[in-house]
């Protein structure tokens, strides 16, 4: 138990750091390694390894606290949930990346000028017309 979030709190750290660089930043090199990290974080869940002895602990955590089988519950749909070919994997954060471009870079048009969000805000903040 003890192993398995010492694995994962530095992959999750490391994906949610990099997740905020990215909404940040957007430039190619955060968005890149954004889904790096997504890959990292994912596959480490999706080992089917830790989804069967995970599976296996909580069939005899029977009798454990309740805190503990808790976690146990935890880890094991989580690690369920990403049950994944590695194939698929990867092509569903390619496409999750190139959402998140789109997302991330998206500037509304006013006037025909793109607008930053905070100049957006200002002009709906002072604009008399609906």
């Amino acid at each position: 138990m003890a192993a398995v979030t010492d694995q994962a709190r530095p992959l999750e750290r490391a994906y949610r750091l990099a997740e905020w660089e990215a909404a940040i930043d957007a430039a190619p090199d955060a968005l890149r390694r954004e889904q790096q990290a997504q890959v990292a974080h994912l596959g480490f869940w999706a080992d089917a390894g830790l989804y069967g002895r995970a599976r296996e602990a909580l069939k005899s955590a029977s009798t454990v606290e309740p805190e503990l089988r808790r976690q146990l519950q935890l880890i094991h749909l989580t690690a369920g949930l990403h049950q994944l070919e590695p194939d698929l994997l990867g092509r569903i954060t390619a496409l999750e990346a190139r959402v998140r471009e789109r997302y991330y870079n998206f500037r509304a048009v006013v006037g025909g000028r793109a607008c930053s969000d905070n100049e957006l805000e200002e002009i709906l903040k002072n604009s008399r017309s609906s």
